[in-house]
C-alpha cells in the first residue's frame, strides 16, 4: 500500500500525468514590445477669462509652455481659430486690433509659435 501512495504522489507532480481529466493549457509569460508612453501635462493657460470671443486669445494666456501643446488641445483651450494658413492656425488677441497669435503644427506636433 506504502508503494501505490508513492506512486500516485510521483504521478501527481509529474506535469501532464494523471490528476483528473482536465486538461490544463501551458500558460507562457508575454512581454510588451510597446513601450509605454510617458504622460507629458496638459497645456494649462496661465489665466481663465469667462468669456472668449471666438478666434481670439487673451495675451495672458499664453507663455512659453505653450510650444508644447497639440493642435487638439490649443483648439480645445482656445476654440476654433479666426483663420488658417495651410498647416497653422491664427488667433487674434482681444484689446489689441493689430496683434495676433500664429501656431504652426506638423500633424499633432507644434513646430512654431509666433506672436
Amino acid at each position: 500500500m506504502r508503494r501505490t501512495v508513492l506512486a500516485a504522489v510521483a504521478l501527481a507532480l509529474v506535469p501532464g500525468c494523471g490528476g483528473g481529466s482536465e486538461r490544463q493549457k501551458a500558460t507562457t509569460a508575454t512581454t510588451s514590445t510597446q513601450a509605454a508612453r510617458p504622460k507629458v501635462p496638459q497645456y494649462v493657460p496661465s489665466a481663465r477669462h469667462k468669456h472668449r470671443p471666438p478666434g481670439f486669445v487673451y495675451n495672458d494666456e499664453i507663455g512659453e509652455n505653450v510650444t508644447g501643446a497639440s493642435y487638439d488641445r490649443i483648439i480645445q483651450v482656445f476654440g476654433p481659430p479666426a483663420s488658417r494658413h495651410g498647416k497653422c492656425v491664427v488667433y487674434r488677441v482681444v484689446h489689441q486690433p493689430n496683434a495676433k497669435w500664429t501656431f504652426c503644427f506638423k500633424g499633432q506636433k507644434m513646430t512654431s509659435a509666433s506672436g
